[in-house]
């Protein structure tokens, strides 16, 4: 009777197996939500499951040993993919109502002696024990031990994120984030990014195992990062395989995916200073103590971030006075008018960090610009300006604004920003650029160019810090 019933279970195993995954799909919430990969690794676990009773029916017996492996393996495997432990019970006796119904199945029309049926219950009741007993006992094993393991990742993040928060250096301190955040979560591959207060955008300032485009200064279309829905919500979020449809990822080489995702923000208060991203080319599902360690991570992170940009700005400021106390000692010793101007521009591109400064009068009544002088210009730019009087209107959008309405003008992308003339832009090489209106009793006399031919490295306060 029992090698009848191993046979027939063995001939019907796949059909069994596929039966069986339709089932917890469709019965049991959180196994509907598991990943392709996943459900693969299910179907294996249950034809694990299906041989295990077939080895028993043909021994004539089970073997605890065997059922108790089983058991850690499968409890394992549920914990990762965050099976709750009653959903991991549940789904036994959903495999058993298939599998025992196959096997009444094939000796219902039998006529078998009352030894052979005692013997099928004790097989069928030992394994229910074994099995359910095994499955609670490895199930609580591996949470602890994954609690322990976190508890003491949280205390050791502790004491990294204060060693982080009394770093001065911003690049340093996205690097030693990046580093943290992937340690912890186990993944070889993320970025951080930050809040461009001008624009809006997401700025990637540190990566890691990352190819271009995604290197530092590349822009995150924010409507297409999960970290919108982490800034949305106020806390990590995760997403894996078809979740991560329509997202901006980075490509991977030898054309492989990212296929699953962690997006956290970073936040001080209610104010978004820029979120981490982090990237596995496997598909994984995060317990909540993991979105957790790296929340709490996340905000010391903003301290470390905050403490140092104003202790960069400090520096930065106090740079910026000293070049203009020595620009103001240095005007009053020039000889002449033209000299003093060349003073000025030179030290208005150190103050603003750029990489050329251009220097105009503006006649109100005419409203035309006279170019006056230049520094970081080369030898063509500096012939094609030399003599210049032009009127601000027909320059482009942006300098008549400068000009006419008295305001600054900051364009980040002179290549798409349509304030700007392209055919200047192409020109002169122009990445982007600030304008700045001089004013003498409340009128404007004259207009600063200050801009970047390489990529803009300004920060947000650059322009406010001298002005």
């Amino acid at each position: 009777m029992l090698n009848l019933i191993a046979g027939h279970i063995r001939r019907d195993r796949d059909s069994l197996v596929e039966r069986v995954v339709d089932d917890l799909i469709g019965q049991i919430p959180t196994y509907a939500t598991l990943s392709r990969s996943s459900r693969q690794e299910l179907s294996r676990n249950i034809r694990d499951l299906i041989d295990l009773v077939i080895s028993f029916l043909e021994a004539g017996g089970e073997d605890s040993d065997e059922t108790y492996a089983y058991a850690r393996k499968v409890s394992q495997a549920r914990f990762v993919q965050s099976i709750p432990f009653g959903d991991l019970v549940r789904s036994y006796y959903v495999g058993e109502a298939v599998i025992w119904g196959a096997v009444v199945q094939a000796v219902a029309e039998g006529d078998f002696p009352l030894e052979d049926w005692s013997r099928l219950f004790e097989i069928k009741s030992e394994l229910e024990s074994h099995l359910i007993s095994g499955l609670s006992f490895a199930y609580m094993d591996e949470k602890n031990r994954y609690v322990t393991r976190r508890l003491q990742e949280l205390t050791a993040m502790i004491e990294v994120g204060r060693t982080i928060a009394a770093t001065i250096n911003l690049d340093q301190v996205l690097r030693q984030i990046l580093e943290v955040s992937t340690a912890v979560m186990q993944v070889h591959m993320g970025g951080v990014f930050l809040m461009d207060e001008d624009t809006g955008n997401l700025r990637l300032e540190a990566s890691l195992g990352l190819q271009r485009p995604w290197g530092k200064g590349m822009v995150m279309d924010l409507s297409r990062s999960l970290l919108r829905e982490a800034f949305a919500s106020g806390r990590p979020e995760a997403a894996v395989d078809d979740g991560l449809a329509g997202l901006q990822l980075p490509a991977l080489p030898g054309g492989r995916k990212v296929r699953s995702l962690i997006s956290c923000p970073i936040l001080k208060a209610d104010s978004r200073i820029g979120g981490i991203e982090l990237y596995d080319e496997e598909p994984r599902v995060y317990q909540a103590l993991d979105l957790a360690l790296l929340d709490t991570f996340a905000s010391q992170a903003a301290v470390a971030i905050q403490n140092a940009r104003l202790f960069e700005l400090e520096k930065r400021r106090r740079e910026q006075a000293l070049i203009a106390k020595e620009m103001a000692e240095d005007v009053a010793r020039s000889v002449n008018y033209y000299q003093a101007l060349g003073i000025v521009v030179h030290n208005l591109t150190s103050i603003a960090g750029v990489d050329r400064c251009t220097l105009y009068s503006y006649d109100r009544e005419t409203g035309e610009m006279e170019f006056l002088r230049g520094f970081g210009l080369k030898a063509a730019e500096r012939k094609a300006l030399k003599g210049l009087r032009v009127r601000a209107a027909e320059v482009d959008e942006m300098t008549r604004r400068a000009v006419e309405v008295g305001e600054m003008v900051s364009v980040e992308d002179a290549s798409s920003d349509p304030r700007v003339n392209p055919r200047n832009a192409r020109v002169f090489g122009l990445r982007s650029c600030l304008l700045v209106p001089l004013k003498y009793r409340d009128q404007v006399t004259g207009l600063v160019c200050l801009d970047h031919t390489r990529k803009p490295h300004r920060s947000p306060s650059t322009a406010t810090s001298w002005t």
